[in-house]
């Protein structure tokens, strides 16, 4: 058997076969521009815009919904069905919904779903109508901005 030794298995590298790394270019880099006089400086304390009454009232709709889209998320399956038997134990609401944790979870997700839906579309709602700075008029067809 004959033994290798590592010394004498190297080969020996001509110097066109050694890859020098090249310079990587680097991306050009991007000027800082001051910030407009209007915009406050760094640290500075920003004062919310006041909404119109309006669009403050769809606000705290959308932030409504979006609570109550936590509450039915059905991530949160175990706890909602500890409270349902908590609640409705003893009754044929209880007796219905032993067993059912997968119907349950499934009527939870299309309802967390609807329940977020209305959420954004109620704060969507309030952002376009205070960036006119109008009323907001809603028909069967879609809702538009009027201004006063």
């Amino acid at each position: 058997m004959a033994v290798v030794s590592p010394r004498t298995d190297r080969r020996q590298v001509s110097p066109e076969h050694v890859r020098v790394p090249t310079r990587v270019e680097e991306p050009p880099r991007r000027e800082r521009v001051a910030p407009a006089a209007e915009e406050p400086a760094v640290g500075e304390a920003v004062l919310p815009v006041e909404l119109s009454e309006e669009a403050e009232d769809l606000e705290k709709r959308g932030r409504r919904w979006i609570v109550i889209s936590l509450i039915l998320c059905p991530c949160h399956l175990p706890v909602t069905m500890a409270v349902l038997a908590a609640v409705f134990g003893g009754t044929w609401i209880g007796a219905a919904l032993q067993g059912r944790a997968l119907q349950v979870g499934a009527v939870l997700g299309v309802l967390y779903a609807l329940a977020l839906w209305r959420a954004f579309r109620a704060i969507k709602r309030a952002k376009r109508l205070e960036a006119a700075g109008g009323r907001l008029r809603c028909t069967p067809d879609g809702c538009e901005v009027t201004t006063p």
